[in-house]
Formats: structure tokens, C-alpha cells, sequence
């Protein structure tokens, strides 16, 4: 199956409407955040870092993206309500 990118789950600006394989998320690559974990919903996406920072992206209905807010992002942005959480998987 493909993902769709209608909300921004796959992490970037100007995806294609579907993406067949996997892809790298090119806002972490260029900030050097290298993932031990991922998941992926419908509607969103997260990662945890090395750093044990947790990033997300795609549709923010409902708070989903931990930001404080509800808007859909379509780049990986650092969830700063965990910092200093020993956060594992």
C-alpha cells in the first residue's frame, strides 16, 4: 500500500501525493536527528531521537502532536513538552 500525504505524515513540505517506498524525512536529516524508534498513524507521524527527544508531524486534530495546539504540521517538530522526560520508546 502507499501512504498518502494529505496531512503531512510523511514529513515533508512538497511531498508527492502518494509514496510507494520507503523515504528519508529530509527535516531530519538536515538537522542530523538520527531515529531509534518511529510510529505512524493514519494521520501523523513521531519519532524518538538518540537524544530521547520525540518529534511529530502530520495532523494535529485533537492534540495529537503533543504542541499544545491543533494545527497540522507537515515537518517534524520537536515536541518541547517532553524535554527532560526520560522518554524510551
Amino acid at each position: 500500500p502507499a501512504a498518502a500525504a494529505w496531512r503531512g505524515q510523511l514529513g515533508d513540505e512538497d511531498p508527492p501525493p502518494y509514496q510507494l517506498l520507503p523515504c528519508r524525512v529530509h527535516e531530519l536529516y538536515k538537522k542530523r536527528v538520527f531515529a531509534v524508534h518511529a510510529a505512524a498513524g493514519r494521520d501523523h507521524s513521531m519519532v524518538l531521537d538518540k537524544q530521547k527527544r520525540v518529534w511529530t508531524w502530520g495532523s494535529g486534530a485533537n492534540g495529537r502532536l503533543g504542541s499544545g495546539d491543533t494545527d497540522d504540521c507537515w515537518v517534524p517538530r520537536l515536541v518541547e513538552g517532553l524535554e527532560g522526560v526520560d522518554v524510551t520508546q
